[in-house]
């Protein structure tokens, strides 16, 4: 059993690093890692990837704080962009703009969205310890969608007017919206994949 979560948790890190790297590769590193898809992944990546370390040397998974706080952000993630941004019923549908992605962008696109917050979810319901997370975690889980709101209303008040991804979510354009409509969002879920807005 160790070494089949070991192997599991290592191919879900993989595939969250490998995401990550081809937006590198195809977009602008800076812009990139803007988004909260990005930040929520680079954190699967670690945690899933010390996680399969600690399995194969069988040695005590990483404390509920960390694996609980990942999980509820890459969950936001899966299921913001599927129910949200690649819904046609949705509001806020980008499906055709989604379904344009082709080649490696296209890879990416699930790797992020969908094979990550499944790997996730699937690693908390058999291999993660039961009874091992508390709902004292809850504050902190929320401090990186938190931190995230932060640093993109703080980025877009900085950016250039006329930088096509001034605001990395158009649902924190407060230009658009103002501050006040500016408030936690299916924002979280956008990524470099997503095409808005056009470069």
């Amino acid at each position: 059993m160790p070494y089949a979560t070991s192997l599991f948790r290592a191919l879900i890190a993989l595939a969250a690093a490998t995401g990550i790297v081809i937006e590198c590769v195809e977009g602008s590193p800076l812009v990139v890692f803007s988004f909260f898809t990005i930040w929520s992944n680079t954190a699967v990546a670690v945690v899933l990837g010390l996680g399969a370390v600690r399995a194969r040397r069988r040695q005590s998974p990483l404390a509920p704080v960390w694996t609980g706080g990942v999980l509820l952000c890459i969950s936001v993630v899966g299921l913001v962009f599927h129910l949200v941004l690649d819904n046609p019923a949705s509001e806020f549908n980008q499906a055709a703009e989604i379904a344009r992605l082709t080649g490696a962008r296209a890879v990416a696109n699930q790797l992020l969205h969908t094979v990550t917050p499944l790997g996730m979810v699937l690693d908390w319901l058999l291999l993660t310890r039961p009874g091992a997370f508390r709902w004292r975690h809850a504050a902190q889980w929320l401090a990186a969608p938190g931190a995230y709101l932060v640093f993109a209303l703080v980025r877009g008040a900085l950016v250039s007017p006329d930088t096509p991804t001034r605001y990395t979510y158009p649902f924190l354009d407060v230009t658009a919206h103002g501050y006040r409509a500016s408030s936690p969002t299916p924002w979280s879920s956008v990524s470099p994949s997503t095409p808005w807005p056009s470069p």
